[in-house]
């Protein structure tokens, strides 16, 4: 019932169009398979988009198969095959784009009508993400269409498509498009997702679009205790009598060769939560400082302090602080002085192949994957908080 109504709906939607707007106007999606697809999110190849496009593209009446024969004559004015390759992008009108491709007069023509901008600056690329026209996109990638372009506020594909929740062009373009380009509110598509999540916590689209990314950049992963400020020493600022809370943090890639993230999350109700309580700004090349002195109430035995700077909301960065850490074990402390003080160093900034060769990236693909509690530490004082051993997603 419901592909009967969305096929009569097209026809009659095409008919009312054309006969509105004249045969400039451009046709509404072509049919009921596009949306079916889309909403099941299925992930798009180039040969699947065109052979799907090229059917659905027999299917559109007389009236309408004059478009195509406008946008390509060769009286047409480049302006205007620009304008309808724009229109096309934003119908969802995959059909037209393959014929419109595949009649091009020479490839000049094609690189100028796809990288022409039209409202807000956008691209038929970046429109195609913003509206999360999957197969559109695919097909804009293939025929040369810049994927680093960004509109009049600097979001590139992936900051519309995150922005929106499409799961599916997320993970299309996660693997094409910087993750840490930044807009020009300081943003990167990262920072957008968990920004939007504040103001809409139980969005599971935009909770999965943010999963995506983070595995994108995730370079190392662990629990690990960090020391943190109690009452006695904001008074006294006697750092001794701070406090070691057991936290979860995650270093991420930035796309800097002089810096990385590093995300500490507070466990709560054994859950990890989506969104950071703090992300440090921990350059790559300083010298760890091991083995600090010891807390007065809390000694540990395998700790070790970095220098880094708060990142606060507005995206710039506090003042340069020391951060102390302590391990569970002996192991755990030499897997991550050995991740600080040697792999960071001896890749010297270079965090992209870094990325490419983490086995920890690739290992803990899902977000709800979060390792075994380590052993008490050794000092025997209890942990203070339940420990979580999965993470699902609130719906």
């Amino acid at each position: 019932m419901c592909a009967i109504h969305l096929h009569t709906s097209f026809h009659q939607s095409v008919s009312l169009f054309v006969s509105a707007r004249g045969m400039l106007g451009m046709p509404p999606a072509l049919s009921e398979d596009l949306v079916t697809l889309r909403i099941a999110g299925k992930a798009y190849d180039i040969t699947s988009a065109v052979t799907s496009a090229r059917r659905m593209s027999e299917m559109l009446p007389s009236h309408a198969r004059s478009l195509i024969e406008l946008a390509t004559s060769s009286t047409k004015s480049l302006e205007m095959s620009s304008k309808c390759l724009w229109q096309a992008a934003e119908k969802a009108n995959a059909g037209f784009m393959v014929e419109f491709f595949a009649t091009a007069d020479d490839q000049i023509t094609v690189q100028t009508c796809i990288e022409y901008k039209g409202r807000n600056q956008e691209t038929p690329f970046l429109v195609a993400c913003r509206l999360g026209h999957v197969q559109c996109v695919t097909i804009l990638m293939h025929y040369g269409a810049n994927v680093h372009a960004v509109d009049r506020h600097g979001n590139t594909g992936l900051h519309h498509a995150c922005r929106q929740g499409h799961v599916a062009l997320v993970q299309l373009l996660v693997g094409h498009v910087p993750v840490w380009l930044q807009n020009s509110s300081r943003l990167s598509a990262l920072d957008l997702c968990r920004q939007q999540l504040r103001l809409r916590r139980r969005n599971v689209h935009m909770a999965r679009c943010l999963e995506c990314l983070e595995n994108r950049v995730k370079l190392f992963e662990g629990w690990i205790e960090l020391s943190e400020a109690t009452v006695g020493s904001m008074l006294t600022g006697l750092r001794v009598l701070q406090a070691w809370n057991l936290r979860y943090v995650v270093v991420y890639d930035v796309g800097s060769n002089s810096h990385v993230d590093v995300a500490v999350y507070s466990i709560a109700h054994e859950l990890r939560p989506l969104i950071p309580t703090t992300v440090y700004v921990v350059p790559i090349l300083q010298e760890m400082l091991l083995n600090e002195e010891p807390k007065l109430l809390q000694p540990r035995p395998c700790t070790f302090a970095l220098h880094g700077a708060p990142r606060r909301k507005d995206m710039f960065v506090g003042a340069t602080q020391k951060i102390e850490f302590a391990a569970a074990n002996p192991q755990d402390w030499g897997r991550w002085a050995t991740f600080f003080s040697v792999t960071l160093k001896d890749l010297k900034g270079d965090v992209s192949a870094l990325t490419a060769a983490s086995d920890n990236a690739r290992h803990h693909s899902q977000h709800a994957s979060i390792p075994d509690r380590p052993p008490t530490p050794p000092c025997g004082t209890p942990l203070l908080r339940p420990w979580g051993l999965d993470n699902t997603v609130e719906t």
